[in-house]
């Protein structure tokens, strides 16, 4: 691809306002690094607030973890496992927090 008279560089991933976007046969996206950062906040969050209320720590998680997760999904369009993994990782916070199991 040129631009300019100067060569683009063809990259697998790119990461353009917080969403990363894959090449390939057709456009789609990345969850794997949102899904890193939200599991690195939820558990720093975890780490302490041990002795505090559960629905506190439910708050907590709500107001600066799901915004992680879900930053930039509605300008996406993701497959339905994509979707089901998101879902999985909002779960976690409830199992953890009120020791549901699996």
């Amino acid at each position: 691809m040129v631009l300019n008279n100067s060569t683009l560089a063809w990259v697998p991933l790119v990461k353009y306002l917080g969403v990363h976007l894959v090449s390939g046969r057709k456009l789609s996206f990345d969850i794997n690094p949102a899904k890193r950062s939200f599991f690195m906040a939820y558990n720093a969050i975890l780490s302490h607030t041990k002795h505090i209320d559960d629905i506190i720590q439910l708050s907590l998680q709500q107001s600066h973890c799901l915004s992680i997760l879900t930053y930039g999904v509605t300008a996406v369009s993701l497959n339905v496992s994509q979707y089901n993994e998101l879902h999985a990782c909002w779960n976690s916070v409830y199992r953890r927090i009120f020791g549901f199991h699996k």
